[in-house]
């Protein structure tokens, strides 16, 4: 039996990283699902691998937020793997730092998901999708205004205005997740 490439893998994987940011929960349930079931076939590459259990993390906060399912108290990542993480390409470790951010604000560490989102903000130069920063500048904003910090919240969200009205058919779900 042949291996599943280890890019078709990717494919699914950033075509569930786009459900989850639609908030298309039937689909991003599919992928997930479809993910999964490819790994044991899939020939071994550990970005992808890494790049999954990102996406698993985000995944459950999608479902958090639209449907209350728990989250775990602790990521599943740890300092001690950032190093790990940092030796992979630029897009997985920017995500690290950014939903390792979105995790601690959803668990209400927000001395923490600002430091983490502060790392994230340096990486974020490297990566060339800008609709990327317009999504990252919305979760500071949110995370900003949820700690009544309006005037550094309005900046950010000023800044995810401007990189969406540049990309005019970009649809953007304006959801405030719940804290």
């Amino acid at each position: 039996m042949s291996k599943v490439a280890s890019e078709v893998v990717g494919g699914v994987l950033n075509e569930l990283h786009l459900a989850i940011k639609k908030h298309d929960i039937e689909k991003a349930e599919s992928l997930f699902e479809q993910a999964k079931a490819t790994f044991d076939e899939m020939e071994e590459n550990q970005d992808v691998l890494i790049y999954f259990s990102l996406l698993e993390e985000r995944y459950r906060m999608m479902l958090f937020d639209a449907r209350g399912k728990r989250l775990p108290d602790r990521s599943y990542f740890d300092d001690s793997q950032s190093k790990c993480i940092e030796q992979t390409d630029d897009m997985i470790d920017y995500y690290f730092y950014f939903f390792e951010a979105m995790h601690e604000a959803y668990n209400k560490n927000f001395e923490r998901a600002i430091s983490l989102y502060k790392v994230a903000e340096k990486k974020i130069v490297k990566i060339p999708d800008k609709i990327e920063a317009a999504e990252f500048y919305f979760k500071v904003s949110w995370l900003y205004m949820s700690l009544r910090q309006s005037v550094v919240s309005l900046n950010y969200a000023k800044d995810a205005m401007n990189i969406y009205k540049v990309h005019e058919g970009t649809k953007r779900s304006w959801r405030f997740p719940s804290l």
